[in-house]
């Protein structure tokens, strides 16, 4: 029942030679691949989409700036400024590179996490942003950031997971998380989230 997989390129020890594989397995059993790169840099964006990943996350989005240069880098002319690149010619549209690259902008997910107090101060000018399509609440960092490393029982925690999901939903945007048991899926889901990694 699973729908993606999240590559995890930030404390996992994968690099961008382990997703030339990765990436075209998973897209060939029907699973949509999904990349958190290991900073917000242009070819770390690029080179994922372009091996095949269909959704990148940023980690530690503090600004509508930085929002908006993610979705730039992202998406195809005229929404954005990436370089056409795409590895495989399977995801070659029959009408040609305009339909190809169209198909590309309206079916890649952006994710963007909010895991700073800064991020969490600017959550509504980030969920703001058009081209982005989910805010992902990094916990752990989050936590850490708030002065409160894992005390996740806590008002300040409680708090900054409403005050995300209340900026999600004022801006058309989805929510998302880790969840470490059945239980914490259902009170995430509970509490608005409508994206849960396992």
């Amino acid at each position: 029942g699973g729908e993606c997989v999240l590559y995890d390129l930030e404390p996992s020890g994968y690099g961008i030679e382990a997703l030339r594989e990765l990436l075209p397995a998973t897209n060939a059993a029907g699973v949509v691949p999904l990349v958190r790169v290991p900073d917000a840099v242009y070819d770390s964006v690029s080179r994922a989409l372009d091996l095949g990943a269909l959704g990148v996350m940023i980690p530690g989005c503090e600004s509508a700036e930085e929002a908006r240069q993610f979705v730039e880098w992202a998406r195809f002319p005229p929404q954005g400024k990436r370089g056409f690149g795409l590895l495989y010619s399977d995801v070659w549209e029959p009408d040609g590179l305009p339909a190809t690259m169209a198909k590309a902008n309206a079916e890649t997910l952006l994710l963007a996490q909010i895991e700073t107090a800064a991020g969490l101060v600017a959550v509504e000018e980030v969920a703001a942003v058009d081209g982005l399509d989910v805010l992902w609440i990094g916990q752990f960092d989050l936590t850490a950031s708030l002065g409160i490393p894992g005390e996740f029982d806590t008002d300040l925690y409680r708090d900054a997971v409403a005050h995300i999901v209340a900026a999600a939903r004022m801006n058309g945007k989805h929510v998302g998380m880790v969840c470490a048991s059945v239980g914490d899926a259902r009170a995430m889901l509970a509490a608005g989230l409508t994206i849960l990694a396992y």
